[in-house]
Formats: C-alpha cells, sequence, structure tokens
C-alpha cells in the first residue's frame, strides 16, 4: 500500500518543466541576444544578409493570422520532429536495442551540438549557428530532460515544442519588433 501511494506522489518531470520554463526563455533569450551581438559586431555583412534579421511572419499577400500560426505553430512542431525528436529517439531506440543501456550524457551532447549546426544552417547562413544553433541546445535539453531519457519521447516533443514556440513569439516580437503589425500592436 505505501508503495502505491509513493508513486501516485511522484511528481513529472512535465510539470517541473512547467514550472522552469520561463528561466528556460530568459536563458534562449540571453543566448540568442549574445548570438546577435556577436555576429553584428564580428560578422556585419553576414548578418544582414542572415534570415534572422530579415524575419516575417506575414506574406503580405495574404492573411498574417495564417503566417502567424505557421511560424509560431506549425514551423516549431516541424522543426521539433525533425532536427531534435526523430535523432533522438533513433538513438535511444540504437541504444535500447542493441547495447542494452541509456546514452551516456556526453553522447547527448554530441548528438545535439551536431543537430544544432544545419538548425543554425537552415534559419539563413552560418552566423545563424550562433543564434538558433545554440538556443537549440536548450531545447534539446528540454526534449531530453522531460522525455525522461527517452522513456517518455512524446512528452519531451510536447515540451520542446511549447519552448520553440514561446521562444519564437518572444523573441521575435521583442528583439525583432513585429509590432508594427496592425493586430499586435497596442
Amino acid at each position: 500500500m505505501k508503495k502505491v501511494f509513493a508513486l501516485s506522489q511522484r511528481k513529472s518531470r512535465l510539470w517541473s518543466f512547467v514550472i522552469v520554463l520561463p528561466w528556460l526563455l530568459i536563458l534562449c533569450a540571453s543566448i540568442a541576444s549574445i548570438g546577435l551581438y556577436l555576429t553584428s559586431t564580428y560578422l556585419p555583412e553576414v548578418g544582414r544578409s542572415s534570415r534572422v534579421m530579415n524575419f516575417s511572419p506575414g506574406t503580405g499577400q495574404g492573411n498574417e493570422m495564417w503566417g502567424l500560426l505557421e511560424h509560431y505553430v506549425l514551423l516549431p512542431f516541424y522543426e521539433e520532429v525533425t532536427y531534435r525528436f526523430l535523432p533522438f529517439c533513433a538513438l535511444w531506440y540504437f541504444y535500447g536495442r542493441y547495447l542494452h543501456r541509456y546514452p551516456s550524457f556526453w553522447t547527448l551532447c554530441i548528438v545535439a551540438v551536431l543537430l544544432a549546426i544545419p538548425f543554425g544552417l537552415l534559419h539563413g547562413n552560418y552566423a545563424n549557428i550562433l543564434v538558433q544553433g545554440a538556443t537549440s541546445l536548450v531545447v534539446a535539453g528540454a526534449l531530453v530532460v522531460v522525455s525522461e531519457n527517452g522513456d517518455h519521447p512524446f512528452r519531451g516533443l510536447l515540451a520542446a515544442t511549447a519552448l520553440h514556440s514561446l521562444f519564437n513569439i518572444v523573441f521575435v516580437n521583442r528583439v525583432l519588433d513585429l509590432t508594427r503589425l496592425p493586430f499586435l500592436s497596442s
């Protein structure tokens, strides 16, 4: 009887993530701000051609709400599935099936860094590795921790997508000033 009661009192890592989420957003915004500073200071010609500086959620031709939904919900979900969820699930499957253990901390770190490089390049050029690539390491950490190292991967996907979407909303709206959109201006 005590064991059942103890199991029901155990808190999920997903709820712990919800509590820590604002601090993770601040960490991601700080990392991205440092990346933007380094890019604009040391690589100004590359930063001007970067897509992070010229981001616009609306196409200018149609529904701006669809552009916001696309950039703040659908694309973060797609990017999380493609660049973190599937590779980490494959890694957890390989380790569980063939090595019969969890991957080590350093293996997870190396995989996260290797996935951050193409993720940064996807957003523009090599200067974006400092902004989106660096923040993707925090998102990958959230995926690994909340999924409890592969035991609950969809919880990790939910947490990583939520962090990615909220980061896009906070960072893009504050730093890149999208308040020029009529329904976002106050």
